[in-house]
């Protein structure tokens, strides 16, 4: 039986010239502490110093998360890929036509090459990793309102 790999990811633009994106491995690390098993999340946070659109940073999270899992090359594992962008999912499950061919084409060429990764539409709320980085983004935002202010 396949163990089942929950990765959720996100994209962001938190102001004109910045966007960020992150990815999540839910529950991937696991230690053994004491005899006490640890169990953490695996977190990748980028931030781009450049002006993005809201749809490509999804995507390129989306194609991030992607290109990890294709990455482990685990065949007894199910990636489960959680994302909050609704166009994005249809786009690359192949319910809507693509907006952009390039970034489609590299989501669909990582699907099609591996057979035990799945990707799925989940509320906002419900999406770990857009929780990790508005939470990430806000602390940066505020630390730069910070040294400003000081100048």
């Amino acid at each position: 039986m396949a163990r089942i790999v929950r990765v959720y990811c996100d994209g962001s633009g938190f102001n004109t010239i910045n966007s960020a994106y992150c990815v999540i491995l839910h529950k991937w690390k696991r230690k053994t502490i004491n005899g006490k098993e640890i169990i953490k999340d695996k977190k990748e946070l980028k931030v781009l110093y450049e002006d993005k659109g809201v749809y490509e940073i999804e995507y390129l999270a989306l194609i991030t998360a992607l290109k990890i899992c294709e990455d482990l090359k685990k065949d007894d594992y199910q990636f489960n890929i959680y994302s909050d962008s609704k166009c994005v999912v249809e786009e690359v499950n192949l319910r809507n036509k693509p907006k952009n061919k390039e970034l489609f084409n590299e989501a669909r060429r990582i699907l099609d090459e591996n057979k035990n990764i799945w990707v799925s539409w989940i509320p906002r709320t419900e999406n770990l990793a857009g929780i990790y980085l508005e939470k990430r983004l806000r602390k940066l935002h505020n630390y730069r309102n910070q040294r400003w202010s000081k100048r």
